[in-house]
């Protein structure tokens, strides 16, 4: 039996950040971020590799293309948009839309066989998503808000080593829209100790 060798890898990456506000009035202003987004590559269970490779790859024709050593993932994020507030600060809102590129966009897939059932992370080369979002807050009476937002968000997969096929598709886990609305009580019992309760309705699609 082969003992497992020793695996050692560092990951770094620079990671700017910058941030524009612009006060359009008393109640508005206009902002833009933009940045650098970083996750550590590591590494799948030595063998996954050549493990797909005969399991798929040799025996069904497949072309799925497999590391032991999963690349970083390197993101540019940017986003813009309009924050404030209305009737006296009774209700704020935030207007955004934003875009981000995904270098070697990590994911998780799992592959199952005579082997057992193996878990691993694959890179997408390059992934672009866009999308917008809106927040609203109200206040109803002292220590009763109201708040809702939503999302809607288009992916694309623009390059893809493992699986070229899937170049046109949207990226994986990334959700077409949320939804989300809730309330909040926040009363003063004493002077020390306050009642909140909260509810909260999300949808995912």
């Amino acid at each position: 039996v082969q003992p497992i060798a020793d695996q050692s890898q560092t990951f770094k990456q620079f990671q700017p950040k910058v941030s524009l506000r612009y006060e359009v009035s008393d109640n508005a202003n206009l902002y833009a971020n933009w940045g650098i987004g970083f996750k550590s590559g590591g590494f799948n269970n030595q063998g996954s590799a050549a493990i797909v490779d005969q399991a798929f790859n040799q025996f069904i024709g497949t072309d799925v293309l497999i590391n032991d050593q999963y690349r970083k993932e390197v993101s540019s994020a940017f986003e813009a948009g309009i924050k404030g507030d209305l009737m006296g600060g009774a209700v704020t809102y935030d207007l955004a839309g934003y875009y981000t590129n995904i270098e070697d966009m990590q994911f998780f897939e799992f592959f199952v066989g005579g082997f057992g059932l193996l878990r691993v992370v694959s890179n997408i080369d390059e992934v672009e998503i866009y999308g917008a979002e809106v927040n609203l807050t109200a206040e109803i009476i002292d220590g009763w808000t109201v708040f809702g937002s939503a999302n809607v968000t288009e992916s694309e997969i623009k390059e893809n080593a493992s699986r070229p096929v899937t170049v046109g598709n949207k990226s994986p886990y990334t959700a077409d829209y949320t939804l989300n609305f809730g309330t909040q009580l926040d009363l003063p019992m004493t002077s020390s100790l306050d009642f909140v309760a909260r509810a909260d309705y999300r949808i995912t699609g």
